[in-house]
């Protein structure tokens, strides 16, 4: 049996889980059996639980990135092929690089020639990019987090410039450009995991003959592991009871709680 694996990458914040789904849905209505793993830091993923949405195949990851938990991953995935999946579609956690070195290509070498792997794809949240580029300066070559940010750029076969819909064009051909100068190895590609526009193009390219490019990403592991430190997460779990009987949008106590948070 033919199976091919698909990952995302991207920094925190991008889209990527979204994404998933989106890609789960489209791969689904193409006739492709698609399992997902989903990938965090902590424990209880909500992506887990959002990317449950898109499939009844979704397993998870936790406890630290697809490189520092490689068995595990190689446990998720066996095991979703041998449930019959033939597309499986990884999400790493948003502080995660070198994918290639560290999971495309040990798995290549663990499953044969019947495993494919598509090209890895960087999901990129054109606003964010923007915030990065004035507080971090993605310029400044002493800054441990824009340089994680440009490896994880630098990483990819393909570029995925998300959220489009939510974006002003200008600001979207901007990113684009800046997207474009940087990694001009790199096929940049503009989409809405949110509407489905111009994911067409993206599900084309995961499904695809294109492959990866074979080349080795240059990182410093210090650099990379300082950047991780300088980055958090809450793993926090809770229960809301409204107060009326109307509901309470996501968004409207999301924001709520991180006014509280910020307070």
């Amino acid at each position: 049996m033919s199976v091919r694996f698909v990952a995302l990458s991207g920094f925190l914040g991008a889209g990527k889980t979204t994404t998933l789904g989106a890609l789960a849905r489209a791969l689904e209505a193409r006739g492709h059996r698609v399992a997902v793993v989903t990938n965090d830091q902590g424990e209880q993923l909500v992506d887990t639980q959002v990317a449950a949405a898109a499939g009844d195949d979704v397993a998870e990851v936790t406890g630290g990135c697809f490189c520092c938990r490689f068995e595990d991953l190689e446990s998720v995935v066996t095991a979703a092929i041998e449930r019959g999946a033939g597309t499986v579609l990884a999400e790493a956690v948003g502080s995660c690089t070198d994918l290639q070195a560290t999971v495309v290509r040990p798995l290549r070498r663990r499953y044969g020639a019947g495993f494919t792997v598509a090209p890895l794809v960087a999901v990129v949240d054109p606003v964010r990019h923007a915030e990065l580029g004035r507080s971090l300066g993605l310029s400044d070559e002493r800054d441990d987090l824009a340089y994680l940010y440009d490896r994880q750029l630098a990483d990819a076969d393909v570029v995925a410039l998300n959220k489009i819909d939510a974006t002003p064009r200008p600001d979207v051909d901007r990113v684009a450009g800046d997207l474009r100068r940087r990694c001009p190895d790199a096929l940049v590609l503009e989409y809405s995991a949110a509407t489905g526009a111009g994911l067409a193009a993206l599900v084309d390219v995961v499904t695809g003959d294109a492959g990866v490019r074979p080349r080795d990403l240059e990182l410093d592991y210090d650099r990379y592991a300082a950047a991780e430190a300088r980055l958090a997460w809450l793993n926090h779990a809770l229960r809301l009871e409204p107060a009326g009987a109307a509901p309470v949008p996501p968004a409207r106590w999301g924001e709520a709680a991180l006014a509280h948070l910020g307070a």
